[in-house]
């Protein structure tokens, strides 16, 4: 939005949220979507590859969460891994970190 319009600072709080179990934000298209604005960021940005590469690992490790905890365990298991492939640092403190809660 800053590139074709001005910010300005207002105190106080001007939104509200309310969360409804119909509503878009808790659909997969809206984390879909994530790869469409990482794609169309990248073409009007230099960004490194390491910034896409990690941001794709998020946006594929959510895409597996919400897969796991809409019951869809093979699509889930095939995100978490494609979150893995392209951030396997990340995904191995990870998995540690879990591992040690368990």
């Amino acid at each position: 939005m800053s590139e074709v319009t001005e910010f300005y600072y207002l105190p106080g709080f001007f939104t509200a949220y309310r969360k409804r179990p119909g509503k878009l934000s808790l659909k997969r298209k809206q984390r879909e979507s994530g790869f469409i604005i990482l794609k169309e960021a990248c073409m009007r940005y230099p960004y490194g590859i390491d910034l896409k590469r990690k941001r794709l690992a998020v946006l594929y490790y959510r895409l597996g969460e919400y897969d796991w905890h809409h019951n869809n365990y093979c699509r889930s298991l095939i995100n978490y891994f494609l979150a893995g492939i392209f951030d396997p640092f990340r995904t191995v403190d990870f998995v540690l970190k879990k591992i040690k809660v368990l």
